[in-house]
């Protein structure tokens, strides 16, 4: 996500209790760390991202880095083009998150539990 985009929307998720947003900024695979307040953060949002689809992805400088440099809250980065499916458990309140790449391979998985807004 963009810094500004950081700045004026990570505060509303956070008060809302979001537990993961899909944000399309750098054109790579990519998958954040937790994070609350701009800090890393077990109770944290989730941002997913980013696709790809129709056009290169762009180059990833290593691990933890976008084309722009070392980025604390990336987890997880790929030059990779891929789409996410989103599987909806609502007995159990929770979505279960599975990047899939061009190629039809799946190449990440995550579920995350609803909060409860405060």
């Amino acid at each position: 996500m963009s810094r500004e985009g950081r700045r004026v929307w990570q505060p509303l998720f956070e008060e809302f209790a979001l537990t993961t947003a899909f944000e399309h900024h750098d054109h790579i695979f990519k998958r954040s760390v937790l994070t609350r307040g701009q800090r890393e953060a077990s109770d944290g949002v989730l941002y997913l991202g980013d696709g790809a689809f129709g056009r290169p992805p762009k180059r990833v400088a290593g691990p933890r880095q976008t084309h722009l440099g070392r980025r604390w809250y990336v987890d997880r980065i790929e030059r990779r083009g891929h789409f996410w499916r989103v599987d909806i458990d609502a007995a159990a309140d929770s979505a279960q998150f599975t990047a899939i790449d061009e190629a039809g391979v799946e190449s990440d998985r995550v579920v995350r539990r609803r909060r409860h807004h405060e």
